[in-house]
């Protein structure tokens, strides 16, 4: 999946503790971003993200789940309004977004320099929670 893709929830594969749809995120992303003591327990599978603010889940997979405390970052939609981090790329959080600081990110996005599906819990583009914000 390209970072300014986002995965469409699931049906069929519901977050284990709080019943909502979860996103597809590829393993390049969990990886990433799990710690790693949570490392040690993760494999090769399918992930999903729980994007429920009120779950502490954020990834899970078949019996696999880990938690807020097992990712290195921020989670946009688990984070309170105001202090989310919107752009991971360039460390921009919701309270700096501007017209200006939006036509910079997306400036980035355009000139290909975002690493979203390394930095971004969501392993997708910051575009989307922008958008979010309206």
């Amino acid at each position: 999946m390209e970072p300014c893709e986002s995965g469409a929830p699931s049906p069929r594969a519901p977050c284990p503790s709080c019943g909502v749809a979860g996103r597809n995120v590829e393993w390049i992303t969990v990886k990433s971003l799990l710690t790693a003591r949570a490392l040690e327990r993760a494999d090769a599978t399918e992930y999903r993200l729980c994007g429920s603010p009120g779950c502490d889940v954020v990834y899970f997979a078949d019996s696999l789940l880990f938690m807020r405390e097992d990712v290195r970052a921020p989670v946009f939609p688990k984070e309170p309004p105001g202090a989310r981090v919107v752009c991971y790329c360039f460390e921009i959080v919701e309270g700096r977004i501007d017209a200006e600081t939006e036509s910079q990110i997306r400036a980035h996005v355009t000139a290909g320099r975002c690493a979203c599906e390394l930095k971004n819990p969501e392993g997708r583009c910051c575009l989307g929670n922008l958008r979010s914000l309206r």
